[in-house]
């Protein structure tokens, strides 16, 4: 069996080799061969994807360029995770749309209307905002990874100057979870089985590792990991993390499509690669067995 590690070539990094070196690493011990491909090498048109998805009998999208993904898909080459994964998980706007009809528990959230470039905007619902989340209000831009891109206001002249920062971004206000302030629970879902959980705590307000958070091992109650569990039912993914806030009832904070391995391996000793490869092989097994049958 042969598969392709996709990744964003323009996003090269230690940190991102690690990992890549890490499944190919894995790969061979299962017998399976692996070959890493940056996007930087990759031709979004239909002859050269057509040539690519003939090589390979898999495919591991690293990467977050959906429109790419979807060309893939199209041609045949199964990927994991799909596009409609990646897509959901990418933006947290989506995200929130698509799990609320669900009854997902997640922080009340107003997603930003859309507005264009070079066009004047009046703040004239900045109050019914407030009213409805109260402060502090967690910003969030829809697309951003490594806490990065979140923020938190304290009044209205925060808010102002972060609206004025992001304001023709896509992006979402939501409610502060208080009772979570500094900590939140990462638990990684391999073909719906938790297979590992750590609590990342900080003294900021957002608990990421590459923002300075601390980690350890953490073994959640059953409320907790049900949620996670549901929630990667829900979007049909074959391994997400799955981060979730503390409270009276386990609130869902984030869902990383293709959350970074080595912290929670380090810290829980799991091997998180392997059980990923492992997945895959079980499922192209029975996509081909099933294919069998219908001869």
């Amino acid at each position: 069996m042969k598969g392709v590690l996709i990744y964003n070539g323009f996003l090269e990094s230690t940190k991102f080799k690690e990992i890549h070196s890490l499944y190919v690493q894995e790969a061979i011990g299962l017998g399976l061969k692996l070959e890493c491909l940056g996007t930087d090498k990759i031709y979004n048109n239909k002859q050269f994807i057509q040539q690519l998805v003939r090589q390979y009998d898999f495919g591991l999208f690293l990467d977050k360029d959906i429109l790419l993904a979807k060309h893939l898909e199209e041609y045949g080459l199964k990927l994991f995770n799909c596009a409609q994964v990646i897509e959901i998980c990418d933006n947290k706007a989506l995200t929130q749309q698509v799990l609320e009809p669900y009854g997902i528990k997640m922080p009340k959230t107003v997603v930003a209307p859309l507005i264009f470039e070079n066009t004047k905007y009046i703040d004239n619902w900045i109050e019914s905002l407030e009213n409805y989340l109260s402060y502090p209000i967690v910003v969030k831009e829809s697309f951003g990874s490594f806490g990065e891109q979140v923020y938190i206001a304290t009044d209205r002249e925060q808010l102002t100057q972060l609206r004025k920062k992001i304001i023709y971004k896509p992006h979402i206000y939501q409610q502060f979870i208080s009772s979570s302030f500094g900590r939140d629970l990462r638990i990684n879902v391999i073909g719906d089985k938790v297979v590992a959980s750590m609590l990342r705590t900080s003294n900021d307000f957002r608990a990421n590792i590459s923002l300075g958070g601390k980690m350890e091992p953490f073994t959640p109650e059953n409320s907790y990991i049900e949620l996670a569990i549901q929630v990667a039912k829900i979007l049909k993914s074959d391994f997400i993390g799955v981060d979730i806030l503390f409270d009276k009832e386990p609130i869902l904070c984030e869902v990383n499509s293709n959350a970074h391995i080595i912290s929670i391996q380090q810290c829980c000793g799991i091997n998180i690669a392997k059980l990923i490869l492992k997945h895959i092989i079980d499922k192209i097994c029975k996509i081909s067995y099933s294919n069998e049958e219908d001869f």
